[in-house]
């Protein structure tokens, strides 16, 4: 019998769905299970009894258990700020079992977690509470975030007015649309061989809008402007966070900001 592409991929996501609905339920029972043996089950758990319960794991070192609390904190109510933060300094602690490469499955949440998931769940408790910022630089739970992705950390943790300006004496070399996304590109004076030591800026960003450093040619296309190729710049950013535009769910990134752009005459 032959079976057609259509249908194995609909067998393929059923199995999917199915696999992943088990193992929702395998972590919903082992989390009533800990909460029974351990006399912290309550009729209809709150975000807040599941954050508690989180903190007697984590006050234990427990941290897979604590990790299961704390996402089901999360999971019921997701502007839970305590519960965000929580869960970040479990991971910032484990953060040596997972990172870009070899990410960790939350079966609570049903997402993937890599760093930037991590940055961005501490973005999110920021957000809802800027004094966890405060609280998270002092924090010893986010030395390996920390040491990850410093500027990250400041990026996420530090108002926009206390992050670090960086200075950079630029050439114009390369302008590039990918998928829609506008990128100016510029070389370090010195560096101009060396492609790690390149700019790449959103030209979207206010402050390059009216430098002319590409035009639109029609509807869908933009183009460079090759007059300005090979100008001199000095550019003041700082870096912002921001959500990849290629990446799903909350991961979360560093993106330059511009503060200043001049012309060198």
């Amino acid at each position: 019998m032959r079976i057609l592409p259509s249908v194995l991929l609909i067998v393929c996501v059923q199995t999917s769905i199915m696999a992943q609905s088990n193992a929702n339920n395998n972590s919903l029972n082992t989390i009533n299970r800990l909460l029974t043996e351990n006399s912290l089950y309550k009729a209809n758990m709150t975000a807040q009894d599941y954050n508690a319960a989180g903190m007697f794991f984590y006050n234990r070192r427990s941290w897979t258990e604590a990790e299961l609390m704390f996402s089901m904190a999360v999971k019921t109510d997701k502007n839970h700020v305590l519960a965000c933060y929580n869960l970040t300094c479990v991971w910032s602690i484990q953060l040596n079992q997972f990172n870009n490469d070899r990410q960790k499955y939350n079966e609570v949440l049903e997402e993937d977690i890599g760093t930037p998931v991590v940055f961005g769940y501490l973005s999110r408790a920021i957000t809802l509470d800027p004094a966890r910022g405060i609280r998270a630089r002092q924090d010893a739970d986010f030395d390996n975030l920390r040491k990850y992705d410093p500027i990250l950390f400041d990026t996420v943790t530090l108002p926009e007015d206390q992050r670090e300006i960086y200075r950079y004496d630029v050439t114009y070399v390369d302008f590039v649309v990918f998928e829609g996304n506008i990128n100016c590109i510029f070389a370090e004076i010195g560096y101009e061989n060396n492609r790690d030591r390149r700019l790449w800026i959103d030209g979207r960003d206010a402050k390059l809008r009216d430098k002319n450093l590409y035009y639109r040619e029609n509807e869908w296309d933009w183009s460079g402007n090759k007059e300005m190729f090979g100008k001199r710049f000095i550019i003041e950013y700082i870096y912002e966070p921001r959500g990849s535009e290629f990446v799903g769910g909350n991961g979360l990134f560093k993106q330059i900001k511009v503060v200043s752009i001049k012309e060198k005459t």
